[in-house]
Protein backbone atom coordinates (compact mmCIF):
# COMPACT_ATOMS: atom_id res chain seq x y z
CA UNK A 1 0.00 0.00 0.00
CA UNK A 2 1.10 3.53 -0.56
CA UNK A 3 0.78 3.95 3.02
CA UNK A 4 3.35 1.14 3.65
CA UNK A 5 5.95 2.88 1.15
CA UNK A 6 5.75 6.17 2.82
CA UNK A 7 5.90 4.43 6.24
CA UNK A 8 8.98 2.94 4.59
CA UNK A 9 10.88 5.79 3.43
CA UNK A 10 10.30 7.51 7.00
CA UNK A 11 11.96 4.85 9.14
CA UNK A 12 14.71 4.37 6.41
CA UNK A 13 15.44 8.16 6.82
CA UNK A 14 15.18 7.70 10.40
CA UNK A 15 17.82 4.37 10.60
CA UNK A 16 19.99 6.93 8.26
CA UNK A 17 20.06 9.72 10.86
CA UNK A 18 20.56 6.80 13.89
CA UNK A 19 23.65 5.52 11.85
CA UNK A 20 25.19 8.58 11.69
CA UNK A 21 24.45 9.16 15.40
CA UNK A 22 25.95 6.52 15.91
CA UNK A 23 29.26 7.43 13.89
CA UNK A 24 29.34 10.54 15.57
CA UNK A 25 29.59 8.84 19.19
CA UNK A 26 25.71 9.41 19.95
CA UNK A 27 24.36 5.21 20.28
CA UNK A 28 20.76 5.02 20.56
CA UNK A 29 19.33 2.21 22.54
CA UNK A 30 18.04 -0.78 20.37
CA UNK A 31 14.39 -0.83 22.44
CA UNK A 32 14.39 2.69 21.06
CA UNK A 33 14.49 1.29 17.77
CA UNK A 34 12.07 -1.47 18.25
CA UNK A 35 9.59 0.86 19.64
CA UNK A 36 9.68 2.67 17.31
CA UNK A 37 8.93 0.05 14.74
CA UNK A 38 6.23 -0.87 16.96
CA UNK A 39 4.46 2.16 16.24
CA UNK A 40 4.67 2.40 12.78
CA UNK A 41 2.82 -1.44 12.26
CA UNK A 42 0.18 -0.03 14.83
CA UNK A 43 0.08 3.03 12.80
CA UNK A 44 0.01 0.68 9.29
CA UNK A 45 -2.73 -1.35 11.29
CA UNK A 46 -5.46 1.72 12.04
CA UNK A 47 -4.92 2.89 8.28
CA UNK A 48 -5.32 -0.43 6.54
CA UNK A 49 -8.19 -1.18 8.70
CA UNK A 50 -9.94 2.45 8.31
CA UNK A 51 -9.30 2.55 4.42
CA UNK A 52 -11.71 -1.37 4.64
CA UNK A 53 -14.53 0.67 6.69
CA UNK A 54 -14.48 3.68 4.36
CA UNK A 55 -14.52 1.61 1.28
CA UNK A 56 -15.70 -2.52 2.56
CA UNK A 57 -15.64 -5.19 -0.09
CA UNK A 58 -18.71 -5.06 -2.35
CA UNK A 59 -18.44 -1.16 -2.83
CA UNK A 60 -18.72 0.10 -6.24
CA UNK A 61 -17.16 3.35 -7.43
CA UNK A 62 -18.04 4.58 -10.79
CA UNK A 63 -14.83 5.99 -12.93
CA UNK A 64 -13.58 7.49 -16.15
CA UNK A 65 -10.37 5.60 -15.69
CA UNK A 66 -9.02 2.06 -17.08
CA UNK A 67 -8.83 -0.82 -15.06
CA UNK A 68 -5.20 -0.44 -15.44
CA UNK A 69 -5.12 2.77 -14.38
CA UNK A 70 -8.05 2.35 -11.43
CA UNK A 71 -5.87 -0.13 -10.11
CA UNK A 72 -2.56 1.74 -10.14
CA UNK A 73 -4.13 4.32 -8.01
CA UNK A 74 -5.94 2.07 -5.75
CA UNK A 75 -4.54 -1.68 -5.80
CA UNK A 76 -5.30 -4.42 -7.10
CA UNK A 77 -8.71 -5.41 -5.09
CA UNK A 78 -10.73 -4.07 -7.38
CA UNK A 79 -12.27 -5.60 -10.24
CA UNK A 80 -14.43 -4.53 -13.44
CA UNK A 81 -18.37 -5.47 -13.16
CA UNK A 82 -17.80 -7.65 -15.67
CA UNK A 83 -19.37 -11.43 -14.75
CA UNK A 84 -16.29 -12.95 -13.92
CA UNK A 85 -16.05 -15.66 -11.16
CA UNK A 86 -14.66 -14.72 -7.96
CA UNK A 87 -12.26 -16.96 -5.78
CA UNK A 88 -13.60 -18.62 -3.03
CA UNK A 89 -10.36 -16.99 -0.82
CA UNK A 90 -10.91 -13.23 -1.72
CA UNK A 91 -14.04 -11.90 0.46
CA UNK A 92 -16.69 -10.85 -1.70
CA UNK A 93 -17.32 -14.67 -2.39
CA UNK A 94 -15.80 -16.46 0.81
CA UNK A 95 -17.21 -13.72 3.26
CA UNK A 96 -20.22 -12.45 1.00
CA UNK A 97 -21.51 -15.23 -0.84
CA UNK A 98 -20.83 -13.64 -4.45
CA UNK A 99 -18.85 -16.74 -6.35
CA UNK A 100 -19.52 -14.52 -9.83
CA UNK A 101 -19.37 -10.46 -10.08
CA UNK A 102 -22.43 -8.96 -11.29
CA UNK A 103 -22.01 -8.21 -15.21
CA UNK A 104 -22.75 -4.40 -15.29
CA UNK A 105 -22.20 -3.89 -19.01
CA UNK A 106 -24.13 -1.04 -20.54
CA UNK A 107 -26.45 -1.25 -16.87
CA UNK A 108 -27.53 1.42 -14.80
CA UNK A 109 -27.15 1.06 -10.71
CA UNK A 110 -30.68 0.60 -8.87
CA UNK A 111 -31.30 0.96 -5.19
CA UNK A 112 -32.95 -1.87 -3.60
CA UNK A 113 -36.78 -2.54 -3.36
CA UNK A 114 -40.21 -1.24 -5.70
CA UNK A 115 -40.17 -3.45 -8.24
CA UNK A 116 -35.77 -3.87 -7.99
CA UNK A 117 -34.46 -7.32 -8.46
CA UNK A 118 -32.47 -9.18 -5.66
CA UNK A 119 -29.02 -7.45 -4.68
CA UNK A 120 -26.36 -8.14 -7.37
CA UNK A 121 -29.25 -9.36 -9.88
CA UNK A 122 -29.64 -7.41 -13.21
CA UNK A 123 -33.24 -6.92 -15.01
CA UNK A 124 -33.72 -6.29 -18.84
CA UNK A 125 -34.64 -2.95 -20.18
CA UNK A 126 -38.74 -2.66 -20.21
CA UNK A 127 -41.31 -0.17 -20.86
CA UNK A 128 -44.49 -0.03 -18.83
CA UNK A 129 -47.70 -1.26 -19.94
CA UNK A 130 -50.17 1.05 -21.31
CA UNK A 131 -52.73 2.26 -24.44
CA UNK A 132 -53.14 4.52 -27.03
CA UNK A 133 -56.14 6.51 -27.42
CA UNK A 134 -57.33 6.67 -31.04
CA UNK A 135 -58.89 9.41 -32.44
CA UNK A 136 -60.72 10.47 -35.94
CA UNK A 137 -61.40 13.44 -37.61
CA UNK A 138 -65.17 13.90 -37.91
CA UNK A 139 -65.33 14.08 -41.83
CA UNK A 140 -68.29 12.00 -43.35
CA UNK A 141 -67.75 8.91 -45.36
CA UNK A 142 -71.26 8.74 -47.06
CA UNK A 143 -73.80 9.06 -44.49
CA UNK A 144 -71.50 8.46 -41.59
CA UNK A 145 -68.64 9.74 -40.43
CA UNK A 146 -64.76 7.76 -39.93
CA UNK A 147 -65.77 8.60 -35.90
CA UNK A 148 -68.42 6.48 -36.21
CA UNK A 149 -67.26 3.75 -38.26
CA UNK A 150 -64.15 3.15 -35.99
CA UNK A 151 -67.17 2.72 -33.29
CA UNK A 152 -68.13 5.25 -30.24
CA UNK A 153 -66.90 3.95 -27.65
CA UNK A 154 -64.04 2.39 -26.16
CA UNK A 155 -63.85 -1.27 -26.95
CA UNK A 156 -64.31 -0.91 -30.53
CA UNK A 157 -61.43 -1.28 -32.71
CA UNK A 158 -60.49 0.73 -35.67
CA UNK A 159 -61.14 -1.31 -38.53
CA UNK A 160 -59.99 1.13 -41.58
CA UNK A 161 -56.04 -0.08 -40.81
CA UNK A 162 -55.81 -1.56 -37.08
CA UNK A 163 -52.25 -0.39 -36.56
CA UNK A 164 -50.05 2.55 -34.80
CA UNK A 165 -47.20 3.62 -36.86
CA UNK A 166 -44.24 5.28 -35.95
CA UNK A 167 -43.41 8.67 -32.95
CA UNK A 168 -43.82 11.37 -34.96
CA UNK A 169 -43.50 15.15 -33.86
CA UNK A 170 -46.37 16.55 -31.86
CA UNK A 171 -45.51 20.06 -33.35
CA UNK A 172 -43.73 21.30 -29.94
CA UNK A 173 -41.82 19.02 -28.57
CA UNK A 174 -38.97 18.54 -31.00
CA UNK A 175 -38.78 15.03 -32.90
CA UNK A 176 -39.13 11.96 -31.15
CA UNK A 177 -35.47 10.15 -30.27
CA UNK A 178 -35.95 6.46 -30.76
CA UNK A 179 -32.95 3.74 -30.65
CA UNK A 180 -32.99 0.27 -30.03
CA UNK A 181 -33.17 1.05 -26.09
CA UNK A 182 -34.84 2.56 -23.35
CA UNK A 183 -32.78 4.82 -21.76
CA UNK A 184 -32.16 8.40 -20.00
CA UNK A 185 -29.96 10.55 -20.96
CA UNK A 186 -26.14 9.19 -19.59
CA UNK A 187 -22.67 9.47 -18.80
CA UNK A 188 -20.57 6.92 -20.14
CA UNK A 189 -18.08 5.12 -17.08
CA UNK A 190 -16.49 2.18 -15.85
CA UNK A 191 -17.69 0.89 -12.57
CA UNK A 192 -15.08 -1.61 -10.42
CA UNK A 193 -16.35 -3.44 -7.41
CA UNK A 194 -13.96 -4.05 -4.48
CA UNK A 195 -13.60 -8.12 -4.22
CA UNK A 196 -11.13 -8.06 -1.17
CA UNK A 197 -9.27 -6.57 1.22
CA UNK A 198 -5.76 -6.88 0.49
CA UNK A 199 -4.59 -3.95 -1.89
CA UNK A 200 -1.08 -4.60 -3.55
CA UNK A 201 0.40 -1.66 -5.69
Amino acid sequence: MKYILILSILFSNLAFSQINSVNSGTAIEASKINELIAKINELNNKVVSLEQKILPVGSIVNSLLTLVQFRQANGDCWRELDGQAVSPGDELNGQYGYSIIPNGSGRFLRNSGGQAGSLGSTQEDAFQGHWHSQYGENNTIGSGSIRSAMGHNNNALMTLQNAVREATSDGINGAPRTASETRPKNLTVNMFIKYKNSCNF
